[in-house]
């Protein structure tokens, strides 16, 4: 078992960045989950006989890791292409 001081999460320990990004992400990842909730739930309420109820949290949840992992793949694309424009301006 780790000292309090050297927790990834405590106060005194670790570094204040990589709390910050493992907070942000997930923030992104419940943000994610409840786009997959509402997605869920406007394909059963707008067409009930092709959904059926019983599998709504099922739905709700493929749905909200499926956004997360567009989601991860269009910051992968942004940090990719962000990349490619500051190496070009440097070169320029």
């Amino acid at each position: 078992m780790r000292p309090a001081d050297t927790h990834p999460l405590s106060l005194n320990g670790g570094s204040a960045s990589s709390r910050n990004r493992l907070i942000r992400e997930w923030i992104v990842f419940a943000l994610c989950l409840g786009v997959g909730g509402h997605l869920a739930l406007a394909a059963l309420l707008h067409a009930p006989e092709r959904w059926p109820w019983s599998q709504a949290g099922l739905y709700g949840l493929l749905l909200g890791v499926a956004a997360y992992v567009v989601v991860q793949v269009l910051r992968l694309c942004w940090w990719v292409c962000r990349g490619r424009a500051k190496d070009h301006s440097i070169e320029a």
